[in-house]
């Protein structure tokens, strides 16, 4: 009944910084962009007053939907992973060690450096960084 991944959405304080951020470090392409107000999108999200700006990003078949909230005001504080409700994106890479590399020469800043999980357990390397919003991205390698 559930079919793979559709798409992934997240709501950003500054959607052009954001933007650049997903472009420049994960390859992703702005293909549509949009303002969006109303009463049934208000209705449909459950808020009162929305007024948001979004730009929907595409890296091959993986979309990610990044939206601006103009109103109603929503919380600056970053979602730490202990809060309800949080999620992360997690992207596969080939080699995380050389990712490691090339994004902290970018000024990417990492929690830790690439952790080992040991045999048997999903993925063999794993770290986590943050977007501009402090939004947790995990970085996975599947392979030794």
């Amino acid at each position: 009944m559930i079919r793979p991944y559709q798409h992934v959405a997240l709501t950003v304080s500054d959607l052009d910084r954001s933007v650049q951020f997903y472009q420049d470090i994960f390859g992703f392409k702005p293909v549509q962009s949009m303002e969006v107000s109303g009463e049934e999108v208000s209705r449909a999200l459950g808020l009162d007053g929305v007024n948001l700006r979004l730009k929907i990003l595409m890296q091959g078949e993986y979309v990610l939907e990044l939206f601006e909230y103009h109103s109603p005001e929503g919380s600056q504080k970053a979602p730490r992973p202990c809060d309800v409700g949080c999620m992360h994106i997690a992207f596969e890479v080939d080699d995380l060690q050389q990712a490691y590399r090339e994004l902290s020469a970018q000024g990417v800043h990492f929690n830790t450096p690439p952790n080992r999980n040991p045999e048997g357990i999903g993925w063999t390397w794993w770290c986590y960084l943050r977007d501009p919003d402090g939004v947790p991205i995990e970085l996975v390698q599947i392979n030794p």
